[in-house]
């Protein structure tokens, strides 16, 4: 993937990796903390349900409306509480959630 930081003219490429890719090369995980500015919603809603209920819990900043990654975690047996935003940008709240594994 090629991005440009915020700063600076130039481009770079990085590697990049699924979110599928990093929990599955974990033996176990206890706990992800997402901040992602926005991809919150594509990571989450595009991985498996198997896959999210191998992490414990989790704690994501959201850029937006939260309730559809709130239905995929609960779907995927976690209990969600959102938080209120702390911050509301070009009309999108900015919040964290946190959601733990029911079993």
């Amino acid at each position: 993937m090629t991005i440009k930081a915020y700063d600076q003219e130039k481009e770079i490429t990085v590697n990049m990796l699924s979110l599928t890719e990093v929990i599955e090369s974990l033996e176990a995980v206890d706990l992800v903390k997402m901040d992602c500015e926005g991809c919150e919603f594509p990571a989450i809603l595009f991985t498996s349900d198997t896959v999210l209920s191998r992490v414990r819990e989790w704690v994501i900043e959201y850029h937006d409306y939260p309730r559809p990654i709130v239905r995929k975690l609960e779907y995927a047996q976690f209990e969600v509480k959102v938080y209120k935003p702390y911050l509301v940008r070009e009309g999108k709240p900015i919040g964290f959630l946190y959601a733990k594994r029911k079993w």
